[in-house]
């Protein structure tokens, strides 16, 4: 008989990581997956590890660190949702669909507003989930960043101690995930982010930090990857950190860099764009999905003024029979779930989804306050 949903017990942890090790990396031995990700799958975060249990054996999991999404000065509480798994004996019985549901409305109760989860599958689908935001891609050659390159900005690894400087950089950055200095500890010490090998490093100017990235690193050196340097995440001056940046490109002999910019980062786009350095809009493949419209919305609401004037003070948002709704005064705009986490955070290569015409004073509102920027989990993603 099925156990759950619960928290994993003390006793059942190694079997989760067993679960999760061979789903994931496809084996139960050497660096596992909760020393790569240790602030989403250590044992200080059990409680959030939710599971399905029989005969004390772990058959279904879904992960969820709570965190704070910034945008702009509002905070919206939000789970970041990931390593989500079903042994292959129980799948096809709708084991993490359950988890999932039942995870939603404990969720809403909790006052979590949104899920950021790692990935785009039907699952995740069922619950409204959606691909959002955009991201411009840039190749950039050492040749094109000499345009950024200034004698007195270098590039150094980055050193335990510089990690509360880099806490607060990231602490400045207006459209975030609201991460306690703790996670840039974990991360750091893991040598892990975002599916990959990493290492920080930092800008320094008069033996100042003035920016960081965090890096994709060969596993065997320790070093960035030859021949290129992929920029997981990245905070601080802009200037500065393009001109470390060129400054790597000197020290590791690096033919190019893969950069990838939020639409919202306009100090990024400012310096970069137009200026034919391999610009390319990508897919975002992790999904969004929205757990109580009508208290984001009011969460929202400051942004919203600031965006769309006093009229937007009227706007409401909810639920009706799983169909979500917007409305102000007699307008209302009602869709699925997913289209309406289109239609507030956007989607690469259109800021409006196709056949959604709102008219009146809605319209006006919609139009001038979304989409709305989204934080690029960077080191957060699992």
């Amino acid at each position: 008989m099925l156990e759950g949903p619960r928290p994993v017990r003390p006793s059942e942890f190694p079997g989760l990581l067993r679960l999760v090790n061979r789903a994931f990396i496809g084996n139960t031995k050497g660096k596992g997956m909760e020393l790569l990700y240790p602030w989403h799958l250590g044992r200080e975060n059990r409680h959030n590890l939710w599971v399905l249990v029989e005969d004390g054996r772990v058959v279904s999991h879904v992960g969820v660190t709570k965190r704070t999404i910034a945008i702009r000065g509002v905070r919206i509480p939000a789970g970041l949702m990931s390593a989500v798994v079903t042994d292959p004996e129980y799948r096809g019985k709708g084991l993490a669909t359950r988890l999932i549901d039942f995870l939603r409305a404990r969720h809403d109760r909790e006052g979590l507003d949104l899920y950021l989860i790692s990935g785009n599958r039907d699952l995740y689908r069922r619950i409204g989930a959606a691909p959002v935001g955009c991201r411009l891609h840039f190749t950039l050659a050492p040749t094109s960043l000499k345009l950024f390159a200034h004698p007195e900005v270098s590039v150094r690894p980055a050193r335990p101690g510089d990690l509360k400087t880099i806490a607060r950089l990231y602490a400045e950055e207006p459209v975030r995930i609201a991460r306690p200095d703790v996670d840039f500890r974990r991360v750091y010490h893991a040598g892990w982010a975002a599916l990959s090998a990493a290492r920080f490093y930092v800008a320094e100017t008069e033996s100042r930090v003035t920016a960081y990235f965090v890096a994709g690193v060969s596993r065997k050196a320790g070093g960035p990857v030859d021949g290129r340097l992929n920029v997981i995440e990245a905070g601080g001056s802009r200037t500065d950190l393009l001109a470390a940046l060129h400054a790597a490109c000197g020290l590791w002999h690096k033919r190019r860099v893969e950069l990838s910019v939020s639409a919202h980062d306009r100090a990024s786009l400012a310096l970069l764009t137009g200026r034919h350095l391999g610009e390319r809009r990508v897919p975002v493949y992790d999904s969004v999905a929205i757990v109580n419209l009508e208290r984001l919305v009011r969460r929202l609401k400051p942004l919203l003024v600031r965006a769309a004037g006093p009229a937007a003070r009227r706007l409401a948002g909810g639920e009706h029979n799983l169909r979500p709704f917007l409305e102000a005064g007699r307008d209302r705009l009602e869709t699925s779930r997913e289209t309406m986490a289109h239609l507030i955070f956007g989607e690469p290569h259109r800021d409006r989804p196709a056949g959604l015409h709102p008219t009146g004073s809605l319209g006006t509102i919609l139009r001038k306050a979304f989409p709305l920027p989204l934080a690029n989990p960077g080191i957060s993603y699992v």
